[in-house]
């Protein structure tokens, strides 16, 4: 595989990167380019929201995780382009709350340490939907 250079990052766009789920929510997300060694779900979701593992071991410990809207069963499982895992930081009776990385691109391409580069689209902030 190729190395990517640092002006190719400015060639990834994350214009055509939309994604139905998305649409109701609101615009405080933030991209994001990471080198990841694998697209491990775990990897993937402490680079998205600054965390170390162990905090990502809690969440899926504590069956606070959801992949592409299911439950998640596996940490270790490997993610691909378009794929998005929520972190369900509180659901009541009325409401749910959470926070979303979703991956909008995987490049073809890696770093020189031979990492994949991964863009993802990251809300850190908590997102409240209804349950209704």
């Amino acid at each position: 595989m190729p190395f990517m250079s640092d002006d190719e990052y400015d060639d990834l766009s994350d214009d055509e990167n939309f994604f139905d789920e998305d649409a109701d929510l609101p615009n405080n997300y933030r991209d994001l380019t990471v080198h990841v060694k694998s697209l491990r779900l775990d990897a993937i979701l402490a680079q998205g929201l600054n965390v170390a593992r162990n905090k990502v071991d809690e969440h899926f410990l504590g069956s606070n995780l959801e992949l592409n809207g299911n439950r998640v069963l596996k940490k270790g499982k490997q993610l691909s382009e378009g794929d998005y895992i929520d972190v369900i930081t509180s659901n009541d009776g009325e409401a749910r709350r959470f926070k979303r990385v979703r991956i909008t691109n995987v490049s073809s391409k890696t770093t020189k340490s031979d990492r994949k580069v991964v863009q993802l689209r990251v809300w850190r902030a908590n997102i409240t939907k209804d349950k209704n």
